[in-house]
């Protein structure tokens, strides 16, 4: 199972974002993970993970994510999704680091990241494991859809 701090692990890939969304690579989602709440009463929170592989190279995107009011995920802080994808200008400089945030978040706005965390939460809930009352849970997708590999940990 791939956790977000495996993308540490990754090589760094240089990369033109597209202006257009047709032309990114298709991203999956790989893990999310409810973290333990501060207390009784408190949102969730946790993080999540999405990759793609980009010509022969993985590359992926983590961020955390807080729920605002229950089933409402938000980013925790636009400024800090981690990823290994070096973005650069269309002649191949590197991009100035706040345009480079500018471009990671195109790509988690663009993904239907929250479905996930909703599913989980809900789950959660349905079962009456409410956040606080047991460890940290993760939610993967039971099965790749047909035209997406799947990446092995």
């Amino acid at each position: 199972m791939w956790k977000a701090w495996m993308l540490g692990s990754l090589p760094h890939v240089e990369w033109y974002l597209p202006d257009d969304p047709e032309g990114w690579p298709p991203m999956w989602h790989m893990n999310t993970e409810v973290v333990e709440p501060d207390g009784p009463g408190a949102c969730g929170r946790g993080h999540s993970l999405w990759m793609a592989e980009l010509d022969g190279s993985r590359i992926g995107l983590a961020w955390d994510w807080v729920e605002v009011r229950p089933g409402v995920p938000a980013l925790a802080d636009p400024n800090a999704i981690f990823s290994n994808i070096h973005f650069v200008c269309e002649d191949g400089r590197p991009m100035d680091t706040l345009v480079a945030t500018i471009q990671a978040n195109r790509i988690v706005h663009a993904l239907p990241w929250q479905d996930p965390i909703r599913v989980l939460l809900h789950d959660k809930f349905a079962r009456g494991k409410l956040p606080g009352s047991s460890a940290a849970a993760a939610f993967q997708p039971r099965r790749m859809p047909a035209d997406r590999p799947a990446l092995a940990a």
